[in-house]
């Protein structure tokens, strides 16, 4: 492939990547934004901080980066400038990791390949609206997913000598304090991951002090946030009963659902093909890096993969004694993602033995071409933002993305604009009840909870309980007719 080449294929991925950082444009806050808002106009950030952390929620990082959301100076522009850095960073962790395993392949190949996989990573996810445009959501659980590919990436890279133990253990240490911080089920993946490589540099015969010392710091941390006063007083608001045993099973179904939910997706399931494939190419040919596995070890990676995926939930649903929330089961839908083209990466390691013949390029070809038709075709998959146990026939991210673009997103932002312009003249006359118009379109994609998916005239208030809290208002009523 040339230079032009290269550079062609960056242009044509950047331009179907494009619609999922245009909508950004079109994000306006919403629930928790207002609670955010509201807490640390009135305490600041360190209190709010601590007060989360005593009252509610042992998540210090998260709660930190809670605070600091612009909105709570009702920035709408730097607001939705955060959410277009937090979309940078995710796709720099990526290059970054993928750059660890390209020994010969030039920056342009690792970003095509990076651009590619980021794609399909926002094509098939169950959730689009918590992972790109929820600022409370994507603050935690995509930022944390971005620290964890780099906290991977830095182990490599120390492997290999690319950079010092010490600048490795000094940022793994960081990363470390700030993924736990995050979310408490960040836990038991990052633990999983700290004994893996404690086993891989024991298997190599190289010191495991440093990965000591950052296991030492997970289990110290965790044990921070997982004791945190607040916890208790927010697991008392969850009544239900619930049994290890069913807890353990309903984690067990969560792993089931986003099983059936990957393995339902064309474009998944070609992904897959091809990755394997190209990737057997390159490791024969020597543009990727080889890991030695056995058949044995490969099996094991696989049973091993299956246990983390299936206990992964297990601590939410015990502690809040119910299903996993979308924003949970995105949390899921990453780990499986990731995990998934792992093993695959493993699968091709094991077959690319330098006798076999590599696969042909017009297939490649082929396959890659029948990956963008199923982009722009529907297909049956689980549509988690309706109905969770239904399957229906819908297009998937990528025409949904451009559908809401093209056609609602225009709409949307101007009417919650004079909405929220509404609001804000009827706190400055005191007004404490309001009647509203629903709105024309609310996307799934740009909207946590529609209030105009009911058969009444009147939809609920507690739809915009925290809108109420930030406008000081006691009662919205939100009328479908005229």
């Amino acid at each position: 492939m040339t230079k032009k080449q290269e550079y062609l294929f960056i242009i044509g991925l950047l331009i179907l990547i494009f619609p999922f950082f245009a909508l950004i444009l079109f994000v306006h806050p919403q629930g928790d934004d207002f609670f955010f808002a509201i807490k640390v106009n009135e305490l600041g950030i360190f209190p709010f901080v601590k007060d989360m952390y005593m009252n509610w929620s042992g998540r210090y990082a998260s709660m930190f980066l809670g605070a600091m959301n612009p909105w709570k100076n009702e920035s709408l522009l730097f607001f939705r400038l955060y959410l277009l850095a937090f979309q940078g960073v995710f796709i720099i962790s990526l290059f970054y990791l993928f750059k660890q395993f390209a020994i010969n392949l030039g920056t342009n190949k690792v970003m095509i390949f990076t651009l590619f996989f980021y794609l399909i990573f926002l094509h098939t996810i169950p959730n689009l609206f918590q992972f790109l445009y929820y600022y409370p959501s994507v603050s935690a659980y995509q930022i944390g997913a971005s620290a964890q590919l780099i906290f991977i990436s830095l182990f490599i890279a120390s492997l290999y000598n690319y950079i010092t133990n010490n600048i490795y253990l000094t940022l793994s240490i960081i990363l470390t304090i700030f993924i736990i911080g995050l979310n408490e089920l960040f836990i038991i993946p990052l633990g999983c991951l700290s004994i893996l490589f404690i086993l891989i540099k024991n298997k190599q015969s190289k010191s495991i002090k440093y990965e000591m010392i950052i296991l030492s710091i997970i289990i110290i941390f965790s044990l921070v946030v997982v004791l945190a006063p607040g916890n208790y007083q927010r697991i008392q608001c969850y009544s239900n009963n619930i049994s290890i045993s069913s807890a353990l099973l309903l984690s067990a179904k969560s792993f089931v659902s986003i099983l059936g939910y990957y393995l339902q997706s064309i474009t998944f399931i070609l992904s897959s093909l091809l990755f394997v494939f190209i990737l057997k190419n390159q490791i024969t040919i020597g543009n990727i890096r080889r890991i030695d596995i056995s058949r044995k070890q490969l099996f094991f990676s696989f049973f091993i993969s299956l246990i983390i995926l299936v206990i992964l939930l297990f601590p939410a649903i015990y502690s809040l004694k119910c299903n996993p929330l979308l924003k949970v089961m995105n949390h899921l839908a990453f780990y499986f993602f990731f995990i998934w083209f792992s093993n695959l990466y493993l699968l091709s390691n094991y077959y690319s033995y330098d006798s076999r013949p590599l696969t042909p390029t017009l297939f490649i070809k082929v396959l890659a071409i029948s990956i963008l038709i199923s982009i722009f075709s529907s297909a049956y998959i689980t549509n988690y933002d309706k109905h969770w146990n239904k399957t229906i026939f819908f297009n998937g991210n990528y025409m949904k993305v451009n559908y809401t673009l093209f056609f609602q997103a225009k709409t949307y932002d101007k009417e919650i604009t004079e909405r929220y312009d509404f609001f804000s003249r009827t706190k400055s006359n005191l007004q404490r009840t309001i009647i509203i118009k629903a709105l024309t379109f609310q996307p799934d994609i740009l909207v946590e909870m529609p209030c105009n998916n009911t058969k009444s005239d009147y939809i609920p208030n507690n739809m915009f309980l925290r809108e109420k809290q930030y406008y000081k208002i006691d009662t919205i009523y939100c009328i479908k007719n005229d």
